[in-house]
């Protein structure tokens, strides 16, 4: 029997509502959604080992740099992805035997699904917690098909990073780091500075929406003491919970404007956007609030300017 990875999903969720209705919290409560997330992260689901369950997907997560972690992530299909999903196991590296674009198969029963740093994760039950499958365990539970695929990155604006959209791989169409960490003396590293700790956090903004998220990189990454790149751009990597684990890529569009970005026009020195009157999101910001702010009193003005004789 071959399950999908909605399916596990949707089985998951459907085991975390029905906790929350036996704590009697029910849809419509005013805390309905924190009881559901509170119970993601201890609630978990365990398959019958008695039943031969898989699960198929293809690999898009990349170990080979250093930026994941004895974790296997694959989603549903190559392109238009509508689920993904992690896998914990206790092997590094795992791209040469499962690269990205490999159709896999995971064999279910005896493995729990659960939530692992906020996504959708299979492991091992270890006491109350997701462990991970053992390296002489794997042949056993991860299926390697002949079948490699290239994948498609699905489009994404930031308004759409969902929880649906997690551990899948996703493009961001025009995303640029904040001018503060990419201008001046002091331009930053992906996740080389003395400050980091486990993971360099840096600021990416959208420049088509304007708002922000941020973008996570592994101190074991061999990339994390290159610079942050200061031009626009479009980005290919994998959404997790609250950051981007990106791949260390940076595409820039085959259109001139992009491949030959102006200066914001304001003369910040970082790059402009003609959706944002050829500003880049900071200064437009500023700019309208300056335009929303009422005029002063001819008599205020006079007060606060002072007089030249």
């Amino acid at each position: 029997e071959v399950l999908t990875i909605m399916g596990i999903n949707s089985a998951f969720e459907q085991l975390v509502a029905d906790a929350a209705d036996d704590l009697g919290v029910e849809p419509g409560d005013f805390n309905y959604d924190d009881t559901l997330a509170e119970l993601r992260e201890t609630e978990k689901l365990t398959f019958d080992t008695e039943v031969i369950t898989y699960v198929e997907g293809y690999v898009i997560s990349n170990d080979q740099a250093g930026n994941f972690f004895e974790e296997m992530i694959m989603q549903n299909a190559p392109a238009d992805p509508v689920g993904g999903i992690k896998v914990l196991i206790d092997v590094n590296p795992l791209f040469i035997t499962y690269e990205v674009g490999r159709k896999v198969y995971v064999r279910l029963d005896g493995l729990t699904a659960g939530y692992d740093s906020g996504v959708s994760t299979l492991g091992i039950i270890d006491v109350n917690d997701l462990g991970k499958i053992g390296e002489s365990q794997m042949p056993d539970y991860v299926i390697r098909d002949a079948v490699v695929e290239t994948m498609v990155a699905k489009p994404l604006l930031f308004s759409e990073f969902t929880d649906a959209n997690t551990n899948l791989l996703v493009k961001l169409a025009d995303a640029q780091f904040n001018r503060n960490e990419v201008l001046g003396d002091d331009r930053k590293t992906y996740a080389g500075e003395p400050e980091d700790q486990f993971d360099g956090e840096r600021i990416l903004e959208s420049c088509e929406e304007g708002g922000s998220v941020i973008f996570s990189t592994s101190t074991f990454a061999d990339f994390k003491s290159f610079l942050l790149p200061q031009g626009r751009g479009s980005m290919v990597g994998i959404l997790t919970k609250d950051f981007l684990s990106l791949l260390p890529k940076m595409e820039q569009e085959s259109n001139q404007m992009q491949s030959q970005p102006t200066l914001c026009r304001s003369g910040c020195g970082f790059y402009g956007n003609p959706g944002t009157e050829g500003m880049c999101s900071i200064c437009f910001k500023e700019a309208l609030k300056k335009k929303q702010a009422p005029p002063m009193s001819s008599s205020s003005a006079g007060r606060t300017s002072p007089s030249v004789l």
